[in-house]
C-alpha cells in the first residue's frame, strides 16, 4: 500500500511541536537567568507574555512557512530561517507590550536574553532532530526502495533531480537502463542493477517498493509491464513531463471529471491566500483611518493651489487584465493626462512606463517643472498613495504586489510583460523598495515583479512592508 507524500502543514508537525516547546523553555530560562530561581509564571505580566509567545509562535509557523524544505536545508540556511522566525516573534512581543503600555515594566534584559537563547536553542533542536530522523529511518530500515528506469542519456538528470528533492523516507536503490547494459557502473552514487533484458527477474527477486520512470519515453510493452507490476503491489511513478521542462509549480488535479497536469507561474495554499487577504483587510482599515486624517489636512491645500476634485481616479489594469478604478490624492493639475503626450520626450524610463525628472503637470510646479509645492510634497512622501487602501479593502489591490499599469501601457505589453499581472497589484512591491527612481528600464521592473511572484510567501510580503516603511520615512525612491 502506497502512502502519498504529505504536502500540507502537518507534514512537519514534529518540528512545530519541538520549536514551540524550545521557545517556551528559552523564555523561562531567560527569566531564571535574570531573576534567579523565581517562578516566571507567578508574575502576571510574564505569564501572559509566555502565553502570547506561544500563540505568536504557533501563528508564525503558518504565516512564514518556516518549515518548508527543512530536511533539505544545511546548517547555515537553517540558522538563517530560525533567526527570521525569532525576529518576528520578538518584534511582535515588542509591539504588543507597547500597545498595552507595559513596555516600561518588562525587562529588556529578559527579552534580549530570550532572543539569543531561542535562536541558538531552536537551531540546535532542529539540527539534532533532523539527524535523528535520518539515522532513525536508516536504522529501522524504514526507507522505501525506489528503482529509476530510463535511457542512458536521461538517467543522470533524473537521478540528480530526485536526490535533490526526495524526502528522507525514500532511497534510490538502483538504476535500470532500457537501452543497453550497464551493470557494475554507478550514476551519482546509485548503481546500475539491471537492463531491459533482465529487469523483470531483478524486480521479482529484490527489494523494490517503487519504480520511477519517464512515461513519455516508454514503449507500449513497458506500459503493459508496469501495469502488471502495479497489480503485484509495486508503486509505479510515471513522469508526465521531462525533467528539463518541469516547473516547481506543477501538480495534478481533477477538473470537471478530467485528471489534468496544471502549470502555473506560482501557486499558494488556501491558507496562504486567506492569510494574505486577512493582512490586506487589517492593513487597509488602519490605512483608511490615516487617509481620513490626511484628507482633512491635504484637501484644502490641494484645492487652493488647483481647484477641482481632491481625489484622482483612473482606470488601471489589475490581476490577469481585469480593469478597475484606482484612487489617489490628486497631485497633478486637471489637464495632466492631456499634456502627457507632449512630455513623452522627457520620459526617463526605457519601455512602457512614464516618469519625468521635472514634470510641470504636478501641482505647484512652474513651467520648467521645478520641484516645489504641495504636489511634489505629497508625491515625495508617498501620501498620494493612501486612498488606495480603499482599493485594497475592496479587493482590487493588495498591500504588496506589482504596480498596476494604465490602459495605454497595458495595450503595448508584450507576452512576457503580462506575467507581472499574474497577481493583484499592490500599493508597494519589489520595485518600490529597490529604489524605483533609480530604475529606468521597464525590463528591470518586470524582472523584479516576476521574481516576487515566483518566490512569493507571507514572509516576503512582511519584509517588503517593513522595508516600505523605512523607505517612506527616509524619502527614498519616491519623486
Amino acid at each position: 500500500m502506497y502512502c502519498k507524500v504529505k504536502n500540507h502543514w502537518i507534514k512537519h508537525g514534529d518540528f512545530m511541536f519541538l520549536d514551540w516547546v524550545t521557545i517556551q523553555l528559552s523564555f523561562a530560562l531567560a527569566y531564571l537567568i535574570r531573576s534567579g530561581f523565581a517562578n516566571p509564571y507567578e508574575d502576571s505580566l510574564y505569564r501572559n507574555t509566555a502565553i502570547f509567545i506561544g500563540l505568536v509562535t504557533f501563528c508564525s509557523f503558518f504565516f512564514t512557512e518556516n518549515h518548508r524544505g527543512i530536511m533539505r536545508r544545511n546548517g547555515k540556511d537553517e540558522f538563517r530561517a530560525v533567526l527570521q522566525q525569532i525576529i518576528i516573534i520578538v518584534c511582535t512581543i515588542l509591539i504588543c507590550l507597547f500597545a498595552v503600555q507595559n513596555s516600561s515594566e518588562f525587562s529588556r534584559i529578559i527579552l534580549f536574553t530570550f532572543a539569543v537563547i531561542a535562536v541558538i536553542a531552536v537551531w540546535a533542536e532542529r539540527e539534532l532532530w533532523k539527524e535523528f530522523l535520518k539515522k532513525y529511518h536508516k536504522k529501522i530500515n524504514h526507507q522505501r526502495a525506489m528503482l529509476v528506469i530510463g535511457n542512458r542519456a536521461e538517467i543522470p538528470d533524473m537521478i540528480e533531480t530526485l536526490q535533490k528533492n526526495l524526502a528522507y523516507e525514500i532511497k534510490i536503490s538502483g538504476i535500470i537502463y532500457l537501452d543497453g547494459e550497464g551493470e557494475g557502473v554507478s550514476v551519482h552514487g546509485v548503481p546500475v542493477v539491471a537492463s531491459s533484458t533482465n529487469m523483470v527477474e531483478y524486480i521479482m527477486r529484490n527489494w523494490v517498493d517503487e519504480i520511477f520512470c519517464n512515461g513519455d519515453d516508454l514503449e507500449f510493452e513497458y506500459h503493459s509491464l508496469f501495469e502488471q507490476l502495479t497489480s503485484m503491489g509495486i508503486t509505479v511513478h510515471r513522469s508526465i513531463v521531462k525533467s528539463r521542462q518541469k516547473s516547481k509549480n506543477q501538480y495534478l488535479e481533477s477538473i470537471g471529471g478530467y485528471m489534468v497536469l496544471t502549470n502555473s507561474m506560482a501557486n499558494a495554499t488556501v491558507f496562504q491566500l486567506a492569510a494574505k487577504r486577512a493582512i490586506d483587510i487589517v492593513g487597509s482599515l488602519v490605512g483608511l483611518a490615516f487617509t481620513a486624517v490626511l484628507t482633512v489636512v491635504l484637501a484644502p491645500m490641494i484645492y487652493i493651489q488647483s481647484p477641482g476634485p481632491i481625489f484622482f481616479s483612473q482606470t488601471r489594469i489589475g490581476r490577469n487584465g481585469k480593469p478597475f478604478r484606482i484612487y489617489k490624492f490628486r497631485s497633478m493639475y486637471m489637464d495632466a493626462e492631456k499634456r502627457k503626450e507632449e512630455l513623452m520626450k522627457k520620459n526617463k524610463m526605457q519601455g512602457l512606463m512614464f516618469k519625468a525628472d521635472n514634470d510641470p503637470r504636478i501641482i505647484g510646479s512652474g513651467e520648467d517643472g521645478k520641484k516645489h509645492g504641495i504636489g511634489w510634497f505629497i508625491r515625495k512622501t508617498s501620501l498620494d498613495e493612501f486612498p488606495q487602501f480603499w482599493n485594497v479593502l475592496k479587493g482590487d489591490m493588495s498591500l504588496v504586489g506589482t504596480r498596476p499599469p494604465t490602459l495605454d501601457e497595458w495595450n503595448r505589453y508584450s507576452l512576457h510583460h503580462r506575467a507581472r499581472m499574474a497577481i493583484r497589484p499592490g500599493i508597494t512591491g519589489m520595485w518600490q523598495v529597490n529604489g524605483r527612481s533609480d530604475i529606468t528600464d521597464f525590463e528591470d521592473v518586470v524582472s523584479l515583479d516576476t521574481a516576487y511572484i515566483c518566490n512569493w510567501s507571507i514572509w516576503l510580503d512582511i519584509k517588503i512592508l517593513i522595508r516600505t516603511v523605512f523607505c517612506v520615512i527616509a524619502g527614498k525612491g519616491a519623486e
